[in-house]
């Protein structure tokens, strides 16, 4: 469940509410103040977590100059901590 998901069932019950920054404030105000943490042992090369960005991003075609939106996704290494983000976007070297 991410914040983003909850301000839109929250705007789904009140329409005439907060924008999306001011909820995010108050959140966290309310919410952000927990400083839980887990310990989760990894083995090399066991997992990887992989998941979309959840917005997409503009970007020009070149070819075409036309504004296409790219799907962003963002995978993480268990063990290492290693980052790598990606697209959709088979034009982009």
């Amino acid at each position: 469940m991410t914040i983003a998901i909850q301000y839109r069932k929250f705007l789904e019950e009140h329409p005439d509410t907060y924008k999306e920054s001011r909820f995010y404030f108050y959140y966290r105000q309310c919410c952000g103040r927990s400083k839980s943490s887990m310990h989760i042992e990894h083995t090399p090369g066991d997992k990887a977590y992989i998941d979309f960005a959840g917005v997409n991003l503009p970007y020009v075609d070149t070819d075409t100059g036309e504004i296409k939106q790219a799907e962003i996704f963002v995978a993480i290494l268990g063990w290492s901590q290693f980052s790598y983000v990606g697209s959709d976007v088979k034009s982009i070297q």
